[in-house]
């Protein structure tokens, strides 16, 4: 099945690269056929009788199916994509097999294709706006280890602070929530904050990344002449998703700062004036997180390229680097639109900088394998 889901995709690409109406018509026959297989053997497994073999297999088949839905809806109409989108019926059953999976886990250790699985499904939570379901949430359990263990425990727990910030906006629009409650997702939005400091400490000293100042170079490129290149992109793909995350834990506290003193409501309260200042400085954290986050990219996307004579001292180094204006990669891109959909739609963000990261989701979208990249550049999208 994983071969014949990767040969319809592969088909499909092929049709739209080369105009070929032909391709066009057997990959999409190739797909209804899978479509109805798939979900006739997820029908024949119960609980208890799957193994590691058939969930990698599944799993497998439905990320390459996901693929092939995003690739045939990136052309649609981005008014009802979010409406319509196909690929969400995938991620959901991702997250039945991984339950059927999680109630059986005793027996089988965790692959790194149940390991990736589930992160896909946590991202797909937040764009949802759902809960993580609790059988979900300890990625332990899913092969997450070391830093990468923590950080996801971080993620999910930033995750979660932000729905309780959705429904505490709903319940604002009935009527007026405890101040004990604004005072609880302050406390942890904080907590959170502080554990995500704690854990980039931990760092191994060769992620360290360099400074660099280039100028002259335009806006659309660059959002300031500061850029930050490591030795490896995979090293600075983790300071990538940090700094995202790091965005996404700012948004919090300042939507429910929004929620309990809308900046429309003149009387001057104790509580008016008090978030004030609070917001001022979530605003500023905010924004510095976004320009760390903004001088990595070019160099995540192989845009930037220091030259291999330089010898430099982490974070204060200066020199000249070359700047690339050929193709991205493939790889490249992916290891970055996770963190370019999350910075491109916060609605605190100011619209400059959200606009910057936009631009780049946009450049990159052609390039990457996420199914998501062509629905986070919708207007429809849910602003976090």
């Amino acid at each position: 099945m994983v071969d014949r889901a990767f040969s319809s995709l592969a088909l499909l690409v092929f049709a739209r690269s080369q105009k070929s109406l032909l391709a066009a018509k057997e990959a999409s026959t190739s797909y209804q056929r899978l479509l109805k297989d798939m979900q006739s053997r997820i029908l024949q497994i119960s609980r208890g009788n799957i193994g590691q073999t058939d969930s990698d297999e599944i799993l497998l088949t439905i990320y390459f199916m996901a693929r092939y839905e995003s690739v045939v809806q990136q052309d649609g109409d981005s008014t009802k994509l979010m409406e319509s989108m196909k690929v969400w019926s995938h991620f959901d059953g991702v997250a039945a097999i991984l339950r059927l999976w999680h109630d059986d886990c005793d027996r089988t250790a965790p692959s790194s294709i149940v390991k990736l699985a589930r992160r896909t499904v946590v991202k797909s939570s937040l764009l949802r706006e759902r809960q993580i379901p609790q059988w979900l949430r300890g990625g332990e359990r899913f092969g997450e280890k070391g830093l990468a263990l923590e950080f996801d425990r971080l993620a999910v727990r930033t995750i979660a602070l932000r729905q309780e910030c959705v429904q505490l906006e709903r319940k604002c629009d009935d009527g007026s929530p405890a101040a004990s409650t604004f005072e609880h997702l302050s406390c942890e939005a904080i907590k959170i904050g502080q554990a995500l400091h704690d854990w980039v400490q931990h760092f191994p000293r060769k992620w360290e990344y360099n400074e660099y100042k280039i100028e002259g170079v335009s806006a659309d490129e660059l959002w300031s002449p500061a850029v930050s290149t490591c030795t490896r992109h995979g090293y600075a793909a983790v300071w990538t998703e940090y700094y995202s995350i790091r965005m996404l834990l700012m948004n919090a506290p300042l939507q429910t700062l929004d929620a309990a003193c809308p900046r429309s409501t003149l009387e001057p309260t104790s509580m008016r004036i008090q978030s004030r200042s609070e917001r001022l400085a979530c605003e500023a954290e905010l924004n510095a997180a976004s320009d760390s986050l903004a001088s990595l990219i070019p160099f995540c996307l192989g845009r930037i390229r220091a030259h291999d004579t330089l010898t430099t001292t982490p974070n204060k180094a200066t020199a000249e680097l070359e700047l690339s204006h050929g193709s991205i990669e493939p790889y490249l891109a992916n290891l970055v639109v996770w963190p370019l959909s999350i910075a491109a739609s916060l609605q605190h963000l100011d619209v400059a900088r959200r606009e910057w990261f936009r631009s780049w989701l946009s450049r990159i979208s052609s390039s990457s394998c996420e199914c998501l990249v062509a629905y986070a550049m919708s207007d429809y999208w849910t602003v976090l």
